[in-house]
């Protein structure tokens, strides 16, 4: 007769309890952790809670980049610019969209953006179809480096803050920020760069994390 076993032990008598828990039909894989549905019913999951990022994206000769193949249960999104620069003079923006299943949302956000220099009066600008990154005052010789935050509340209701600045010898600082209510989980971001006669950006890179 052998001694090896298992034991599993209910909570204590002084907590009342009665209730049926179910395990899985298999071991589940390396990593997986139990999870129960509610009902009592358990089953191996992969383990979640992680901060996932993405590989660098190119910026150079793009006007968009797009981030598909987000969880469905997302709350945070981080987007990281480095070294952006754009191919041209004029007020341009590179700004955030959000995005479901159903495709990448271009309105009903309420956001706004700003550039400060040198104590110069700033510019800045309100937008009803994305959420503005970085605002640029025309000056392609500028490369701008910058991180923003997209977070949902509840309900699918997201906000935006985002800061940053260029490495010109007059440094620029921008800052944005907005929300928008979404009618679904967002499962995708897309950056884009639009206004000014600007068509493209010619340098820099672009990932975001997510959790």
């Amino acid at each position: 007769m052998n001694s090896h076993g298992v034991t599993l032990k209910g909570p204590a008598h002084s907590a009342g309890a009665t209730y049926a828990l179910e395990l899985p039909d298999a071991t589940g894989t390396s990593g997986q952790i139990l999870q129960t549905n509610g009902s009592g019913k358990l089953s191996f999951v992969d383990a979640g809670g992680g901060i996932t990022s993405t590989s660098n994206s190119s910026l150079n000769g793009n006007s968009s980049v797009l981030f598909t193949g987000l969880p469905s249960d997302v709350s945070h999104i981080w987007i990281h610019v480095y070294n952006c620069s754009a191919d041209g003079f004029g007020d341009s923006f590179t700004s955030i969209r959000l995005g479901t299943s159903s495709g990448i949302l271009t309105s009903g956000y309420r956001a706004g953006a700003g550039a400060f220099r040198n104590g110069n009066n700033p510019k800045t600008s309100d937008k009803s179809d994305r959420l503005p990154f970085f605002y640029s005052e025309g000056q392609s010789n500028r490369v701008f480096s910058g991180i923003a935050h997209c977070a949902k509340l509840s309900d699918n209701k997201w906000v935006m803050s985002s800061m940053g600045a260029t490495d010109h010898t007059s440094a620029q600082n921008y800052t944005g920020g907005g929300h928008i209510d979404v009618s679904a989980a967002v499962t995708q971001i897309q950056i884009v760069l639009d206004g000014g006669g600007v068509t493209n950006w010619d340098a820099g890179s672009i990932n975001i994390s997510y959790m």
